[in-house]
């Protein structure tokens, strides 16, 4: 193999590395986003159930700062609904975010699988060339 190809690849194989090691970290970055999404919806989700058993004469209060507020339960609802489309988009958002770091480190790990290939068959032919000289 050519000197200069074999250093053009050795590059190129160290750059897709520092790549991939850039995307593991981002992927770690998202867990801990997805983790407090997750913990906040499954806490509004059993609110709702809380919610849903309620009668319409019930009083339903909300805790803004050190007090308790009467609030009525048809907006409870409501805001909690929009709370739960807005953590569901979020969350949604982030597996989406999580998905295409995977494909790009999938697409990373290929690319520098067929460097590792080249450079191999690279030195099977020396191998090969040399014994053949001798």
């Amino acid at each position: 193999m050519d000197p200069a190809v074999a250093k053009r690849l050795q590059k190129q194989y160290e750059n897709e590395m520092a790549q991939l090691k850039e995307m593991n970290s981002k992927l770690e970055q998202l867990g801990e986003p997805r983790q407090k999404v997750l913990q906040q919806l499954t806490e509004n989700e059993m609110v709702q159930k809380e919610l849903d058993i309620l009668d319409d004469d019930n009083k339903v209060y909300k805790l803004v700062g050190p007090v308790l507020v009467l609030q009525d339960l048809d907006e409870a609802k409501q805001n909690l609904k929009r709370r739960l489309n807005y953590l569901t988009k979020q969350q949604e958002s982030i597996v989406e975010e999580q998905k295409s770091v995977e494909n790009k480190q999938q697409k990373l790990r290929l690319s520098m699988q067929k460097i590792e290939n080249t450079f191999r068959q690279a030195q099977q032919k020396a191998v090969a060339n040399a014994q053949q000289k001798k």
